[in-house]
């Protein structure tokens, strides 16, 4: 028995729950059962009874990170253990790539520190060979302290994503903003380029990441 019930969009005030084999047999007024023979009877004034949450976005539960592959039985555990918590149903949230593609992007990182020209005509096409040594080097400069600034930014948003998931819709507004004003700017002083460098593609990339932030935020409220 509790106070409030809600069931199909409406509240039963003094409410009982017939359970039997573990599932629910009937919901109505306390005054429905009072003929009926109880095993066992829980009297739970002053609380709420809900239907069970669904949880359509969630990366692991308690200790258990489903970036993990090393835990290979963690959507069982988590199918045990969150219906002590209310969720009765979860969409697993995964992301995974193959090696070569995640290799690939670790040495992206990199490459602005690590390459010679610092990625700048590698990577985003400026004619480094047309410039002025002194201006080349000044614009190689330039692209290796950005590129530490985005590899210490990339190990932020990992420990977000590992140990912080609360601040993942934080992570995903930062990348969005980043992204598009970045692209702003770019069509406010553009570069001269032969072809489009990645970047081209950031103002995309930052809408997309902002209608996942306005979707994570939906699911959080």
């Amino acid at each position: 028995n509790v106070d409030y019930g809600l069931t199909n969009g409406r509240v039963i005030h003094n409410c009982s729950i017939l359970c039997r084999d573990k599932r629910i047999y009937a919901i109505g007024g306390a005054s429905s059962f009072r003929e009926a023979v109880y095993k066992h009877c829980l009297d739970l004034k002053d609380c709420y009874a809900v239907p069970g949450f669904l949880d359509g976005h969630i990366y692991g539960f308690g200790k258990i990170s489903l970036l993990d592959t090393t835990h290979i039985n963690a959507l069982g555990v988590m199918a045990r253990e969150l219906p002590a918590h209310g969720v009765s149903s979860f969409l697993a949230t995964l992301q995974s790539t193959n090696r070569p593609k995640l290799n690939e992007a670790l040495k992206r990182t990199s490459d602005h520190i690590l390459n010679q020209d610092g990625g700048a005509e590698s990577i985003a096409g400026l004619p480094l060979s047309t410039y002025s040594p002194e201006a080349a080097n000044n614009i190689v400069s330039i692209f290796a302290q950005w590129g530490f600034s985005q590899l210490v930014l990339s190990c932020i948003l990992l420990v977000v994503i590992i140990k912080m998931r609360e601040l993942i819709p934080l992570m995903l507004l930062f990348i969005a903003l980043e992204n598009i004003l970045r692209g702003a700017v770019g069509l406010y002083k553009p570069l001269i380029l032969g072809d489009s460098p990645p970047g081209a593609i950031s103002p995309i990339i930052g809408l997309i990441t902002l209608a996942v932030f306005f979707i994570s935020i939906k699911e959080h409220s």
